[in-house]
This record gives C-alpha cells, sequence and structure tokens, in this order.
C-alpha cells in the first residue's frame, strides 16, 4: 500500500538520535568550531574494511570495492544530479498547480462527508481486511520459526530494504522522472473520468495514488503552502477509523516464539524525492550508505547466533531423526546401567 507519511524505517537504532520528520532531511553533526570534518566516505571505508571478512557470505557485493566506487564517482553523481534537477523541480512545480486545481474540482464534486464515506466503504475496510490476513499469514508463518531464526530472517530484510533505498536514492533523478511522469499519466485519467458514470474512481486515482505521490517527492524547502497542501487527506488520515479496527481471530490461531521487541526505527524519507542538490543530496547519500553497512553488520551478528544454534524446522526435524536413531540403544544402555545388578546364572541352572 502506498506510503502516506513520506517516510519509511531504516534500521533499528539504539535511540531516537537522528529521526527524521514527514518530509524532512536527513541530518548530519556539525564539527566544532576550527575543527576539521572528518571525510565522510573513508570512515565508509574504515567501517567496510571491518564488515569485509565477515560480510562476503552474507552480501553478494564487494562492500569494499563498492564503496571505493561511490567515493570515486561521488562528484559526477552530484554534478549529474544538480544538472537534471532544475528541469525536475520546474515540472514538479507545474503539476503542483494542476493538482491543487483538481483537488478543488474534486472537493466541489465529492463534499467532505461523502468522500469519506465512500473511500472508508470501498477502499478502506477493503484495505483493512487485506492488512488482517497479512497479519494472519505472518503470525502463521512466524508459528513455524525459532526466535534465533526470526531474527536472522528479519536483519536479513532490513539490510535487503537498507540495499534498495541506497540504490534508488543513487539513481535518485531517475526515479523522480519516473515518479513524475507516472503522475502525469495519472492526472491525464482523472481528468478523462470527470463527467462520466465512472468518475467516483477518481477518489482512488486522486487520494490514494496521484496525492501520496506528489507529496513524497516534494522537497524541503517548498513553500509553507504547498507543504501544508493535503494536510489530513493521506491514507492514515482518511483510513484511521477502518485501521483501527481490530482483526478477527482467524481459525487455527497459533502464538509465535517471542523473539523480543526490536529497537524502534529510526525514519527515512521515502525515495525518490526532490533531494536539494550539493550538501543535502550528499548528507542523504552518506546518511543511505550508513544505514546499509548497519544493516548488514546487524545481518552478521544475527547469521551468526542463528548458525551458532539453528532453531528452525529443519534443524528439529534432524535432530528429532538422530534421537529416535539413538532411542533403542540409549534405551538398552539406561535399563542395564539403572537396573539392579542382576547375579550371574551358574552352568547347572543355565542347562535347565
Amino acid at each position: 500500500m502506498p506510503e502516506t507519511d513520506n517516510t519509511q524505517p531504516g534500521p533499528a537504532a539504539t535511540t531516537q538520535a537522528g529521526t527524521t520528520t514527514p518530509r524532512a532531511a536527513a541530518t548530519t553533526s556539525t564539527p566544532a568550531a576550527g575543527a576539521t570534518a572528518p571525510d565522510p566516505v573513508k570512515q565508509l571505508l574504515q567501517t567496510a574494511k571491518r564488515l569485509k571478512g565477515q560480510s562476503e557470505a552474507l552480501d553478494p557485493d564487494d562492500l569494499v570495492s563498492s564503496v571505493t566506487n561511490f567515493g570515486t564517482g561521488k562528484a559526477a553523481l552530484l554534478a549529474a544530479y544538480k544538472d537534471k534537477y532544475p528541469d525536475l523541480r520546474t515540472l514538479w512545480n507545474t503539476q503542483h498547480q494542476q493538482i491543487v486545481q483538481l483537488h478543488s474540482a474534486l472537493s466541489s464534486a465529492y463534499p467532505e462527508a461523502q468522500r469519506n464515506k465512500l473511500i472508508n466503504d470501498c477502499i478502506c475496510t477493503r484495505r483493512r481486511a487485506i492488512q488482517c490476513e497479512e497479519d494472519a499469514l505472518q503470525k502463521r508463518q512466524l508459528c513455524a520459526k525459532g526466535v534465533r531464526e526470526q531474527a536472522r530472517d528479519a536483519a536479513e530484510q532490513v539490510q535487503k530494504d537498507a540495499k534498495t533505498r541506497l540504490d534508488a536514492l543513487t539513481a535518485n533523478a531517475d526515479g523522480i522522472s519516473a515518479a513524475l511522469d507516472n503522475h502525469a499519466d495519472l492526472i491525464t485519467q482523472i481528468k478523462a473520468l470527470l463527467s462520466t458514470p465512472n468518475q467516483p474512481i477518481v477518489l482512488l486515482l486522486f487520494w490514494f495514488e496521484l496525492l501520496p505521490g506528489h507529496l513524497q517527492l516534494m522537497p524541503s524547502d517548498a513553500p509553507a503552502d504547498y507543504q501544508s497542501f493535503g494536510k489530513g487527506e493521506l491514507e492514515a488520515d482518511l483510513c484511521k477509523a477502518a485501521y483501527a479496527q481490530p482483526c478477527p481471530t482467524p481459525a487455527g490461531v497459533c502464538t509465535p516464539p517471542a523473539a523480543g521487541a526490536p529497537p524502534a526505527p529510526v525514519r527515512r524519507r521515502v525515495v525518490p524525492w526532490l533531494a536539494r542538490p550539493g550538501t543535502e543530496y550528499e548528507s542523504e547519500l552518506i546518511v543511505a550508505w550508513n544505514d546499509y553497512l548497519a544493516a548488514v553488520e546487524k545481518l552478521v551478528a544475527a547469521s551468526g547466533d542463528y548458525e551458532a544454534d539453528r532453531d528452525d524446522l529443519t534443524a528439529m526435524q534432524n535432530q528429532l531423526d538422530a534421537d529416535k536413531a539413538a532411542l533403542d540403544e540409549a534405551t538398552r544402555t539406561c535399563l542395564v546401567a539403572s537396573a539392579p545388578s542382576v547375579p550371574a546364572q551358574s552352568d547347572t541352572a543355565n542347562s535347565g
């Protein structure tokens, strides 16, 4: 389902430091007056070298060469992004005006109470049902997993997500361009539906696809009226009541092994978005690299714990097979060792 707050979780952190707010760029610490700021690429390289020997079996990329290539190509990447940014921002601004006009027309066609009822009945309740199905399936899957297996799988997902975000941010200009093309197509679709029997479909296309996608791209230095546009009209707001409904208890419910609550994740802006060229875009790239390397390190640790004492179904089955194979011999040994000693019989007794 579409993101509604323009942020997504990064790797879990031990504190909330560095947490970003919706539509806000990640920040980096400022060195003290007179101090020389450390080279962030060198710091990334040091981390990659430390992880290299541990992570090769888990990460298909060579971390050291990947960071080295980033450092070598960073200037060209920043320059290319700077060249493309003005046209992308101009197109976003143009689309913003079109979307504001569409919003006005649709708000007139569907007063708030009518709009909210249609959205709740036809969109939110159905999406809530899907959420409940997903939750039931996830719980059923977790019931078959051990605690260490869960931790390993969760760390693996965080690592994959961090890599996906890093790759998307590296290709941010291309992602913005593709998103703007998609938004232009949505605008055309919405206009074509107006004054037709299928006009109500615009409620889905505008409030659940076009508006959140457009706001996701918003620059952090956009004017205040741009920043407030659409406030209270995203999925989390429109579906708040429906999403608060408890899920039904499915048949055959089970209780997954308790793996412990993970630390609260750091929030990051969903990519792509119109990060400003220069310091903002560069710092976002560094943050994404740090998130990725941190995720690799956590995966290494979680995988080590799991491999040291596997608790998945295969390991349980193997242990069961081994115990069953040894059962007869263990039983005989126990009986002989535990029972009182039996006197040796004489040859006469044995002959009967």
